[in-house]
């Protein structure tokens, strides 16, 4: 008898894409590096490994080409607002996941404890005008939901969505005024827009067909998520008190390294929404093939 094996693989890649899913560049990073999230002008990004020997938080300079370990036992990363500081969630208090924050450039010993609890959390968003922290967190209750943490008064955590669906992945408009986030209480997962700070009016953003990771672009005129079949979409959005929701427009598809309803982003957009920075694994290769001829001898005691 014959036998044959095939083993594929695919690299995870940091890919620039255009709006047509042109490639334009690749961001050299010394180890595979998760969750890209660009700093609000567009000067370095920051992201995450899972790599055992270089694992942890990394921090890109797009504009010198260089990397740094930023924080070794950190995730899930965020700019600040003014790019000065960076958030980011990690397990060293007894394998509790807390989130902290330091400044980007100067001394390591200046970080801060953010939010330190017995839940798990999962920073989302910092808003742009520094009011509010978005992250995610789980209950054996209600499932995955939206908190917010204040940056002000007693800067003490509060629910945002706490239903028995699950909610995650929220986004702050840019002016402040409304939330995107992603949520499977149709019995798909959906993204939906409503409105921030209050829980008021909302709208389905996906159109029925599927979809999480929505962003916003930077002066929030145009809504991007993923679609169910990893397809990056872009919503047209007018804004004020009453948001207008355009179609959904499919731009481009790409392979994840994970799922949609991940904690993690698998994109991240520019400025002006013109290029992508993709979190990309290359479609699998044939790159190996083991032929065994008569196998069966294999058996044989």
């Amino acid at each position: 008898g014959l036998v044959v094996f095939e083993e594929r693989t695919g690299a995870e890649r940091l890919v620039w894409y255009d709006r047509n899913g042109r490639e334009l560049g690749e961001v050299d990073a010394p180890t595979v590096v998760h969750n890209p999230t660009l700093s609000p002008d567009g000067s370095y990004l920051v992201g995450m490994s899972d790599d055992p020997e270089q694992g942890g938080v990394w921090l890109l300079d797009l504009d010198r080409g260089t990397a740094n370990r930023f924080v070794s036992d950190g995730t899930m990363p965020l700019p600040s607002p003014d790019g000065t500081q960076v958030a980011y969630a990690s397990r060293r208090r007894d394998g509790r996941m807390d989130l902290y924050v330091r400044p980007r450039l100067g001394d390591a010993t200046a970080e801060e404890a953010l939010l330190q609890s017995d839940r798990p959390k999962f920073i989302n968003d910092w808003s742009r005008d520094d009011l509010y922290i978005t992250y995610g967190t789980t209950s054996a209750e209600t499932g995955e939901d939206l908190w917010l943490l204040p940056r002000f008064g007693d800067a003490q955590p509060m629910p945002y969505l706490t239903s028995e669906a699950n909610e995650m992945q929220g986004r702050i408009s840019p002016d402040g005024r409304w939330m995107a986030y992603a949520s499977d209480e149709s019995g798909r997962w959906e993204v939906y827009v409503q409105a921030f700070p209050g829980t008021g009016r909302r709208q389905v953003v996906s159109a029925g067909r599927g979809g999480a990771q929505p962003q916003w672009r930077q002066d929030g005129r145009e809504l991007f998520y993923l679609s169910a079949d990893h397809t990056l979409m872009a919503v047209p959005v007018t804004g004020g008190d009453d948001l207008g929701i355009g179609r959904p427009v499919p731009l481009f598809r790409f392979e994840l390294s994970g799922s949609i309803k991940d904690y993690r982003q698998h994109y991240a957009a520019s400025q002006d929404g013109q290029r992508f920075l993709v979190d990309a694994v290359e479609a699998p290769g044939l790159t190996n093939m083991t032929v065994v001829v008569n196998w069966q001898s294999l058996l044989a005691p």
